[in-house]
């Protein structure tokens, strides 16, 4: 479903709180394949799983999400702040 070569090594397989510039994304812990549950404060997503491809400090955080039998990217403000394990 996901190219996994545009996962990234790095990205905390446990629960994550992701702050960015405008809003506060909650992504749950990743499974086996890195598919994660998220939902973001205030304003509803289209969609309820993702992959979590890029997130750094600074930078925007980038996610797959599928839609149907359609896969969208997402690329958010840059990120403020990351809490592990929430």
């Amino acid at each position: 479903m996901f190219d996994q070569d545009e996962l990234v090594d790095l990205i905390p397989l446990q629960a994550i709180v992701v702050a960015t510039e405008k809003h506060t994304y909650r992504l749950g812990e990743a499974d086996e394949k890195g598919q994660r549950t998220i939902a973001r404060d205030g304003k509803p997503l289209r969609f309820s799983s993702c992959v979590l491809a890029r997130l750094c400090r600074g930078e925007p955080m980038r996610l797959f999400a599928a839609i149907g039998q359609e896969v969208y990217e997402l690329c958010t403000t840059p990120v403020q702040a990351v809490e592990i394990g929430q």
